[in-house]
């Protein structure tokens, strides 16, 4: 009995030596964290650089908070890109803030000259009724989005007055000009009216062309440091879904 078992214990720990010789093979072809300082990291909270750090979890100095090398070594291109489609819904907001201020414009325009009736009451709080639960859905998608993170609302807000900012300098600097071009008889008369409304037009081309580009930096900026961590996520189980259907 003593022999067989000797001879069943030689045969396990001869099965298991390719097993752990094999492991241990595969262990050290796995870049180890320590090797990755030279790669560009990016923090998932704040999207700080982390190349030249070493440990994983790595410890961002920006933000202080943590960040696993497995979620960090996704391509920035996919992570870009998924920040770009989470932009939607706070763009789909300012869509029916200034689709319901226009309804609402027109029906207070027509209340103005035919008085409260039927229809007009109608043109009224249909808007509303559509348009009001689409904006909350829209701040809602945006918050869980953001993680419910500290800051979110103050983020929508700006980006609203982004928006809204932007769409008032296109009209203004477009409307007014035209409607003075069709004047015909003020463009040829006032030189006053010309050139105020010309500096109208250079000072919206101008606010359209350099500073809205600038604002919308600055919020996309902080909404990105909100919604990096998701961003992440998403592009991975994007990156998943894409290999499980070999098309890489």
């Amino acid at each position: 009995m003593g022999r067989d078992e000797a001879k069943t214990g030689s045969r396990a720990a001869s099965d298991m030596a390719p097993q752990t010789s094999s492991n241990m093979q595969s262990d050290s072809r796995a870049a180890p964290p320590d090797e990755l300082t030279d790669v560009d990291l990016y923090c998932l909270h704040c999207g700080y650089n982390l190349r030249g750090l070493s440990g994983d979890p790595r410890r961002c100095p920006e933000c202080g908070r943590f960040s696993p090398i497995s979620a960090m070594t996704l391509p920035a291109e996919a992570i870009t890109q998924q920040l770009r489609r989470m932009e939607t819904w706070p763009t789909l907001c300012i869509a029916f803030v200034l689709l319901l201020m226009f309804s609402l414009t027109l029906a207070a325009f027509a209340m103005a000259f035919s008085g409260p009736t039927k229809e007009v009451c109608m043109a009224l709080g249909l808007p509303v009724l559509i348009l009001v639960p689409l904006w909350l859905h829209g701040v809602s998608q945006f918050s869980s989005a953001c993680m419910d993170k500290p800051g979110w609302r103050s983020v929508l807000i700006e980006y609203h007055l982004y928006g809204l900012a932007l769409c008032l300098m296109i009209a203004v600097s477009a409307g007014l000009p035209l409607l003075h071009w069709f004047d015909r008889q003020s463009w040829n008369s006032s030189w006053p009216a010309n050139a105020v409304v010309l500096t109208i037009l250079i000072g919206g081309s101008v606010g359209v062309v350099i500073l809205a580009p600038l604002a919308r930096r600055r919020c996309k900026r902080r909404m990105d440091v909100l919604q990096r961590e998701v961003a992440v996520k998403l592009a991975g189980e994007y990156l998943q879904r894409r290999l499980s259907r070999g098309r890489f």
